[in-house]
């Protein structure tokens, strides 16, 4: 498998699956707003619904670490955790911010190029955060697919994307294959969807 241009640090690469080239990445939203808090928390607690003992969550071109550490840190020792940054400065911000965890073996950080590259692994728990932004309509919809693809079935996508770049991502989701589709978040045009294989039990 394809795999050239991610480093896993410190710990082995896993296998990617490499595609096509695109644009940067985007950039998050402010830190230390109620905005961002308020994501982070939402982040937080739809993603321990699905981070059960022993089970693993991957962060794909998450340039924020802080905005999963409460996550991270209350699932070390139970579940296993892969963030993937999009530049080698974020993955080292993130080695910073897990060096416990990662010391701890519970939580795998690197970098990857998502232009190019996808994690070959299953995950139970899988975000993207303002991840697809810079990439062409084709790769974004066929990282939706390779996210579906490597999604337990009874796992979860956290997907935060802007609104107003004229993509429609609840239907991209829809085409991925997601059935279950529901808004954790909002902030004007920026969105946090949990989108899983089946559709949402009615309570």
């Amino acid at each position: 498998m394809a795999g050239a241009n991610t480093e896993m640090l410190p710990m082995a690469a896993i296998p990617m699956h490499e595609t096509t080239l695109a644009a940067p990445h985007s950039a998050g939203i402010e830190r230390g707003t109620p905005q961002y808090y308020g994501l982070q928390k939402a982040i937080g607690s739809t993603a321990r619904e699905f981070l059960l003992p022993k089970c693993r969550g991957v962060a794909l071109a998450c340039s924020d670490p802080e905005i999963i550490t409460p996550l991270i840190k209350g699932a070390a020792g139970m579940s296993r955790f892969i963030t993937l940054a999009p530049s080698f400065s974020a993955s080292e911000r993130a080695l910073d911010a897990f060096r416990f965890e990662v010391g701890l073996g519970s939580v795998e950080v690197g970098h990857i190029d998502l232009e190019r590259n996808f994690p070959e692994v299953l995950s139970h728990m899988t975000l993207c955060m303002e991840g697809l932004a810079g990439l062409t309509e084709a790769r974004q919809d066929q990282i939706l697919s390779l996210v579906f693809r490597h999604l337990d079935g009874q796992g979860g996508f956290i997907l935060v994307e802007n609104e107003n770049d004229g993509k429609d991502w609840e239907t991209a989701l829809r085409e991925a294959g997601f059935e279950g589709i529901r808004t954790i978040w909002r902030s004007g045009q920026l969105i946090a969807r949990l989108a899983t294989k089946r559709a949402h039990s009615q309570s």
